[in-house]
């Protein structure tokens, strides 16, 4: 196999590989695929709050999903006490709590998946949170090493031209 086809192969896998189906986060009017902006859902009303949010992903995606609390004196006190999630192959997708705020990042395959919130905000004004569905960051590494075989592809490619002008 020549070099540049080489080099084309990894090209298409490396563009492939940040490429995301269409996967979307939805609850309510709330409706955001990968990569859009952070989705305030509020106000929650004061005391116990569940809200269920349905996760469609096509195609293989590497995501971050996270829900991160609205911690300000004008929105009240919210507190996310709980993340579970049910979806194919039992889920495969599993929260992790980080200062009160709650993400996964990781593999999901193709299905659809019920991800249920739960918390309690204040009894003053209510609360509110933002959800938000990101891509997984294609490494350094992969983008360095697909540089390095574009420019082995275009030094093999003027050493040919050059072997060609000689003859």
């Amino acid at each position: 196999m020549k070099i540049h086809h080489v080099a084309a192969i990894s090209l298409l896998a490396l563009a492939s590989a940040g490429a995301q189906a269409a996967t979307t986060l939805s609850f309510g009017v709330h409706n955001m695929g990968v990569g859009d902006v952070p989705e305030f859902v509020g106000v929650i009303n004061p005391g116990d709050f569940t809200h269920t949010w349905t996760l469609d992903v096509n195609g293989e995606n590497d995501l971050i999903i996270t829900f991160e609390d609205s911690d300000t004196p004008i929105s009240g006190y919210l507190n996310i006490t709980d993340m579970s999630v049910t979806g194919p192959g039992g889920s495969g997708i599993v929260f992790s709590e980080v200062d009160e705020n709650w993400s996964f990042s990781g593999h999901a395959v193709d299905g659809q998946y019920s991800i249920l919130v739960s918390g309690v905000s204040d009894g003053v004004i209510g609360a509110g949170y933002a959800a938000e569905i990101a891509p997984v960051p294609l490494p350094p590494a992969a983008l360095l090493f697909g540089s390095a075989l574009i420019g082995l592809a275009s030094l093999r490619r003027k050493k040919a031209a050059k072997e060609l002008v000689k003859a």
